[in-house]
């Protein structure tokens, strides 16, 4: 067994209309919040390997973000979704442009452990090159301070 090597040629989009990135795994994370927060990659049995972030209180800022980095080969409109694990003590998360909300705030949570299906977070007109997406993790139920969220894949798709 081999491992793919991580350089500009591994990263790189072939197929442009549909980009796949799996989280954490062949992505870049190029931001989270570390104050009373955790990230890590974890592997489960039935789920299969993700990244999870956990925030235990409220930041400074109103909010945790989450930043990946993902390779877009060409420029254009875009759908932006996320396969999340879904489990009972899971939050919402919500797109952000510009640091200001953007598309609808998906929950994740769920009254079992599982992967979900895509969740359309919402559609950006994205540069070519590496784009940062910006992601807002806020606790699902009102009372709560756990933000959480278990991330499989982003999928972003061009929009014709």
């Amino acid at each position: 067994w081999r491992s793919t090597p991580w350089n500009d040629q591994t990263r790189r989009s072939v197929a442009p209309d549909r980009i796949t990135v799996n989280a954490g795994w062949s992505s870049s994370i190029t931001f989270f919040s570390t104050r009373f927060a955790t990230l890590t990659k974890e592997s489960v049995p039935g789920i299969g390997r993700f990244l999870s972030f956990v925030g235990d209180s409220i930041p400074e800022l109103g909010r945790h973000v989450l930043t990946l980095g993902v390779p877009v080969a060409t420029e254009g409109r875009y759908r932006i979704s996320l396969i999340p694990v879904l489990g009972p003590g899971q939050g919402m998360v919500q797109l952000l442009r510009d640091d200001q909300p953007h598309g609808a705030a998906v929950d994740t949570r769920s009254d079992s452990r599982r992967v979900g299906e895509a969740m359309v977070l919402g559609e950006m007109a994205l540069e070519a090159g590496d784009v940062s997406l910006h992601l807002r993790i806020t606790p699902s139920a009102p009372a709560s301070r756990r933000a959480a969220l278990d991330v499989v894949r982003v999928v972003l798709e061009r929009v014709r």
